[in-house]
């Protein structure tokens, strides 16, 4: 026999109640578009929190993996080591764009027994090492470097001119107050000076002492380490 019920004016069948309902709940679609929409979100919010375009990215793992290498090197050998980069335009390599790491091979960093620890890298053009923005001053904390015998460091007196950032025995910056700027400039084919764009157009980021990076999207970004 088939009862009937009247429930709020409406009549319900036993068969019609013994039909399972579907739970509450997101279908599998609900659920891939939601993930698509916060996947979408994090990608915006990446982007502005990092410099845009290829060429600065590129030279930010550059410098980060040379830096990476010092502070690596310094803890497995026991021994200071630095990040080198070559401030002097007339040294055969492209100007404020020259990076490597050296090693102190004798023991004692104040003397000239340096020797670079991996081949030298060349920034992507476009992206240079910002002294004016750079602390401290280039003259303070320079060492000269033969680019040309990669076993060898010279003595002071010949050379090209390379700025430091150095770290002790157990990775620890060496220094305090060093970091180095790095922003977008226009590089001339000639080998000449690079020339810094409009303020509004500067984009670039900054090494500081303890090796780790930061961005900024102008020279009022730039905070002190």
């Amino acid at each position: 026999m088939n009862l009937t019920l009247a429930i709020s004016g409406r009549t319900v069948s036993r068969r019609d109640r013994a039909i399972p309902q579907p739970a509450a709940g997101f279908s599998i679609l609900e659920l891939l578009v939601v993930i698509g929409i916060i996947a979408i979100a994090m990608g915006v919010a990446g982007t502005a929190l990092r410099p845009t375009g290829g060429r600065p990215a590129k030279a930010m793992e550059l410098v980060a993996g040379m830096a990476a290498v010092a502070r690596d090197e310094a803890i497995a050998t026991g021994s200071r080591t630095r990040v080198a980069l070559c401030v002097d335009s007339a040294a055969g390599v492209k100007y404020l764009r020259f990076v490597t790491t050296l090693s102190d091979a004798d023991g004692n960093p104040a003397t000239v027994g340096w020797k670079p620890s991996v081949r030298g890298q060349t920034l992507p053009q476009g992206t240079i090492f910002w002294p004016e923005y750079s602390t401290p001053a280039v003259a303070e904390n320079t060492m000269k470097l033969d680019l040309a015998k990669p076993g060898a460091v010279q003595d002071g007196a010949s050379g090209a001119t390379c700025v430091f950032i150095e770290f002790d025995a157990l990775g620890y910056p060496a220094q305090s107050g060093v970091q180095w700027a790095f922003t977008k400039a226009v590089m001339d084919d000639a080998g000449g000076a690079p020339v810094i764009p409009k303020p509004m157009d500067r984009d670039g980021f900054i090494l500081r002492q303890t090796g780790r990076l930061a961005y900024f999207r102008s020279p009022g970004d730039i905070s002190k380490p």
